[in-house]
């Protein structure tokens, strides 16, 4: 369960207050006393200077002399935000409005402090205002752009900043913001575009700079990414953000004590930098400090004690470990569940589930649905009728499972339940402490007699199948591979015939498999598309040897061991250390060594499937 790497991306940021204005007055005569408006004027030059307490006076003067003086209500607001005294400046804003409703400064200052409220959509509406009122100002439309972005309205955002640039082409900013939201977008080649024109213009604008990198991180280009990134830190030393984005990059080159050394640096400049503890658990796995991990997530958790990230890259760690009670509510705050639909459990079930109906979800891929059903068999222990809404795709593998009641259709109607629930959920809800086994499958027998006189038709047994890849090639996903030709030369001298079940292969992929054996190599590869077929397949053959994926779930399923090939860092199935896992009886580990070598492995596996 190797955790999707950090998103460092950098945030658009509030919008930028409007220019502290005001109307202008000439000095006043000694001979007499200031005029209201020769006294703004001079609150207005102390606040445009920075000595804000002296302007406040002031404007507190003006308001006593003239309580319904716009200016001065709106600047002492301005004052108020700018002290953090956010609500306040709402009012006083709000008030100066009401005065002067047509003047789009007041109505960009009181969406800042709607903003800094955590009120979004009142800071929208104040900004459209603004806008209306004034439909050529780039700045209003690149601060209502950064609002949107902040709702999750992407496209909202890019087109407000789009309209920015179009009324001020040098606006290095709306360039910055508008690849920033890009990125979100996932549209990285654009997010380049777009920096690389904030560049132009600011070629020495460190966020643009720190931003570039996360875009060129975005596209698999690491070492650019890390040259923007120490170009930034040469501009400004100990940046924060262009620390912590390079510890990412660093980490996903496997450059883990390089990664580590960032981050430290990071969190030197900024103690309370929660984001770079949580980033630090990766690298630290990779060196097989597990302990480290660990409290690098709980620091994080202290800062942030709501850090739903570090709680789930905590997860890993503790799983690692074997720590399971604490690793299962860690899991809740997994990203791949809804809970909008799906609340986040708050306490375990009931021991007493009789008569009670369970409705499970499978929320994740095929092989975690598979892998996180073993745990429903407490369910039917306590009393639960079971149903269950999985995958199509494994629904006809599962149907046959005795503590499974009914697998639904894909638009069955469950009918009433107690509870529906995650599958991924039910570790923590069950109290699971010790590992279940895996969740018995039973091959369809007209299914395994053409597979047997399927194969049969390739040679005589014994028959070993093959994977060698597994996931999404990005280091940011779970990807799991090992080298093809570590498998090839550990099977070359074994007289079997051997069968390629990889998914998805590449093309010639296969035959650069049977090259490297020295052999032919049958292609079985389609049956992935064919769950109940590849469950007999799997079923029937003598040896699999292979990456962690949908077909090893099924292996163990259908009773049998298999030989798995383990990159480093491991998913937590396979555990931290050893040659054996709980959760896979019989199966045999061969593992990745932390500096990326596969001879030890190799090694091993050569030697196991060697004949006695």
């Amino acid at each position: 369960m190797r955790q999707k790497a950090p998103e460092p991306v950098p945030g658009a940021g509030t919008p930028p207050p409007a220019p502290v204005s005001g109307p202008r007055y000439a000095p006043a005569p000694a001979d007499r006393s200031p005029t209201v408006g020769e006294i703004l004027n001079s609150a207005v030059a102390l606040h445009q200077s920075g000595r804000l307490a002296e302007a406040a006076a002031l404007y507190r003067q003006v308001l006593e002399l003239e309580p319904a003086n716009a200016d001065a209500l709106h600047l002492t607001g301005v004052i108020a935000h700018q002290a953090g005294r956010h609500a306040d400046a709402a009012v006083l804003i709000a008030k100066a409005i009401k005065k002067a409703p047509g003047n789009p400064f007041f109505h960009l200052n009181l969406a800042n402090a709607e903003q800094a409220r955590g009120n979004p959509d009142k800071a929208a509406a104040a900004i459209d205002k603004a806008v209306k009122l004034d439909p050529g100002w780039a700045e209003a439309h690149n601060s209502l752009g950064v609002i949107r972005a902040g709702q999750e309205r992407l496209a909202r955002a890019v087109q407000h900043f789009n309209k920015a640039i179009a009324l001020k082409p040098d606006y290095a900013d709306a360039h910055n913001n508008l690849g920033i939201a890009l990125a979100k977008l996932g549209k990285s080649e654009e997010a380049l575009e777009a920096y690389e024109k904030a560049l132009a213009i600011e070629p020495e604008n460190v966020e643009v700079l720190n931003a570039m990198g996360t875009a060129l991180r975005d596209l698999g280009r690491c070492e650019d990414a890390i040259c923007h990134y120490q170009r930034a830190l040469a501009l400004h030393p100990g940046h924060p953000e262009a620390l912590n984005n390079m510890g990412v990059a660093l980490n996903d080159l496997g450059r883990a004590d390089e990664a580590i050394d960032a981050y430290h640096m990071a969190i030197e400049a900024r103690p309370d930098y929660a984001e770079a503890y949580r980033n630090l658990a990766k690298p630290l796995i990779g060196l097989d400090d597990i302990e480290g991990a660990i409290e690098a997530c709980a620091q994080a958790l202290r800062i942030r004690p709501d850090y739903a990230a570090a709680r789930w890259e905590r997860a890993l760690p503790l799983l690692l470990a074997g720590r399971l009670t604490e690793a299962w509510e860690d899991t809740l705050a997994r990203p791949a569940v809804d809970r909008k639909r799906f609340a986040r459990p708050k306490e375990p079930l009931p021991e007493d589930l009789a008569d009670k109906r369970v409705l499970l979800i499978g929320e994740q891929g095929l092989g975690d649905q598979i892998f996180f059903l073993r745990f429903a068999a407490s369910l039917k222990a306590r009393g639960a009728e079971v149903l269950a809404r999985v995958d199509p795709k494994i629904a006809e593998i599962i149907a046959p499972v005795p503590f499974i009641d009914r697998v639904l259709a894909a638009n069955e109607k469950p009918g009433p339940y107690d509870f529906a629930l995650t599958l991924g959920d039910l570790p923590y809800l069950l109290g699971a402490d010790d590992p279940p086994g895996p969740v018995a499958l039973t091959a369809d027998g007209d299914r395994a007699s053409a597979i047997a006189a399927r194969i049969r038709a390739f040679g005589p047994p014994p028959y070993i199948g093959v994977t060698w890849r597994a996931g999404i090639n990005d280091a940011r996903r779970l990807y799991k591979e090992a080298p093809m030709d570590v498998i090839a030369q550990a099977l070359a001298p074994i007289e079997a015939t051997v069968v390629a079940l990889q998914r998805h292969p590449e093309p010639g992929e296969i035959e650069g498999f049977a090259e490297a054996l020295g052999r032919e190599v049958f292609d079985l590869t389609s049956l992935n598309g064919e769950l109940g077929d590849m469950l007999a397949l799997l079923a029937l053959i003598d040896d699999y040897v292979g990456v962690s994926n949908t077909n090893m779930h099924i292996r163990a399923g259908a009773g049998r061991t298999a030989r798995v090939l383990v990159p480093h860092p491991p998913e937590f199935r396979w555990m931290a250390k050893g040659e054996t896992s709980p959760w896979f009886p019989g199966f045999t580990v061969y593992r990745q060594r932390p500096d990326a070598g596969w001879a030890d492995a190799a090694e091993a596996l050569a030697r196991d499937l060697a004949p006695a």
